[in-house]
């Protein structure tokens, strides 16, 4: 065989086989998981720097009720957050209700929601399998696994960390708050936003089925407690914005309340809110920069 035939055939051979990071693990954009015997599905979005050798970060989103994941995912347009700040980011799909919505299940939770009657899966199981799945078919770091909702996903987000307080370096719940049994185990960073405007704070000291009373803001009061945070919180208002931070915090940690003037029911500089005083997407990101665990298994401060 002629020379330049055989080095052709060799370049067209080299740029046929795929590299190790694009033959690796899950695709860009919709995937599907077994768990409980049913597909689950996910959406997921590599940053242009991900190399399947380097370790980035990983940021699971959870929808609101009634959402998906294609659908959190233009909402925060945490997609482009990734490929500027160069982590993974993963958007799964809740459970299919009455309703026709995807709703995510919190176990033992407080309130009672009859469009959420009829989920029987394991949302927190579902979650904790997709985040296993993740680490071991692509390279995550695992002192950087973040998970941040909102409404109904924000709910499950501080549901999952309370349940995976070992693993999960911070959480960010926007526009809605813990509604479960909650018994960490580890010290993890806590970030919770709400609107002032929120229609969903009329339900605040609504006294659930059990007899417990709800209160939004019952994640800040737990894990400060459970975090260690010592002193009285510090307040920054700056307009609309008003920022409660206690700590310093065990092992690093810090927890974080920001109240957010005249904001409703909405992720906050989303389509919904343009007016919004900020970008959710952009303060979340910035909260669990500064937070990753440390080897040992605690939270770290960056």
């Amino acid at each position: 065989m002629p020379i330049f035939r055989l080095s052709l055939l060799i370049l067209v051979l080299v740029v046929a086989i795929p590299s190790s990071a694009q033959a690796r693990g899950p695709k860009e954009g919709r995937n599907t998981i077994e768990f409980e015997g049913q597909q689950r599905v996910f959406q997921l979005h590599l940053p242009p720097t991900y190399d399947g050798q380097t370790p980035l970060p990983l940021v699971v989103v959870l929808h609101g009720g009634g959402g998906s994941g294609r659908q959190i995912a233009a909402q925060t347009d945490f997609a482009a957050k990734a490929d500027a700040e160069g982590f993974i980011v993963v958007f799964p799909t809740g459970q299919r209700a009455s309703d026709g919505g995807n709703y995510w299940e919190n176990e033992g939770e407080l309130v009672d929601d009859p469009i959420k009657e009829a989920l029987t899966g394991d949302d927190v199981g579902f979650l904790a399998a997709l985040i296993d799945h993740l680490k071991n078919e692509l390279a995550i770091e695992s002192r950087r696994v973040y998970v941040a909702g909102f409404s109904n996903g924000a709910s499950m987000a501080l549901t999952l960390t309370c349940r995976l307080s070992d693993q999960i370096a911070a959480v960010a719940a926007v526009s809605s708050g813990l509604s479960a049994a909650c018994d960490p185990t580890s010290p993890v960073a806590v970030l919770q936003m709400m609107g002032t405007a929120d229609p969903h704070l009329e339900s605040e000291g609504m006294t659930g089925p059990d007899g417990r009373v709800w209160t939004w803001w019952r994640a800040i009061a737990l894990w400060s407690d459970f975090d260690g945070c010592a002193g009285e919180p510090a307040v920054e208002v700056a307009g609309r914005v008003t920022t409660t931070t206690y700590g310093p915090c065990d092992a690093g940690t810090e927890v974080v309340r920001i109240d957010l003037e005249g904001v409703g029911h909405n992720w906050p500089g989303g389509p919904e809110g343009p007016d919004d005083p900020v970008n959710g997407t952009d303060v979340v990101w910035d909260f669990f920069a500064r937070h990753a665990r440390a080897e040992t298994g605690t939270p770290a401060a960056e």
